[in-house]
């Protein structure tokens, strides 16, 4: 990635938006599930805000989920989780408790956010078991590049720089392009380059 980046080469594998955040040492948020897993970011943002009513959900809607901090999980999905590699057979499901007697905490509007933010951390999905991999990518680039190289950075800048734009679309060019007429050039000319 960091000899793409030198020698201005495509580098043929997009990267999720947190994978280029980590390399660029940028926080890595909330927001940032949407671009990985976005029907988990839109099911969790669901739990919390009523889009129909542009509220955020009544204690009404938390007591008809009947919702603890408990999850029931595929054996599967904890292998992602360090602690529970020991004692997970495939095949089976295992309640793991986000909280310590979780199963006797009801979620409400009170607590979702901290809810939340334990699938969130529970699921580990942008960091956890992948930190290693991601601080040798890391090191790998910077081992190419001057650390200041890319401070200035976003992901989405760093996304077009290393992927380039698959498509262009001419219209959505056009509306983020303003075209304001500092030459005394004659219409003829002008109206070539509005095009």
């Amino acid at each position: 990635m960091g000899i793409c980046l030198q020698h201005m080469e495509i580098f043929p594998l997009p990267l999720s938006r947190y994978v280029l955040k980590y390399i660029l040492g940028c926080n890595i948020t909330w927001y940032d599930l949407a671009f990985f897993d976005s029907s988990l970011f839109d099911s969790l943002r669901s739990i919390v805000y009523n889009e129909n009513d542009e509220s955020y959900q009544s204690q009404e809607f938390f007591n008809q989920l009947e919702m603890t901090f408990a999850v029931d999980l595929p054996a599967e999905e904890l292998l992602a989780i360090d602690y529970c590699l020991s004692v997970c057979t495939f095949g089976f499901r295992v309640v793991v408790r986000l909280n310590w007697g979780g199963a006797d905490i009801p979620v409400n509007n009170e607590n979702v956010l901290e809810y939340i933010l334990c699938i969130f951390l529970l699921k580990n999905l942008l960091i956890g078991r992948n930190k290693a991999s991601l601080d040798a990518m890391r090191r790998g680039v910077f081992d190419v590049l001057p650390a200041d190289a890319l401070i200035n950075l976003t992901a989405e800048d760093m996304r077009l720089i290393l992927c380039g734009s698959q498509d262009i679309n001419l219209q959505i060019f056009q509306c983020f392009t303003k075209f304001f007429d500092e030459s005394s050039a004659p219409t003829n000319v002008l109206a070539k380059y509005k095009l």
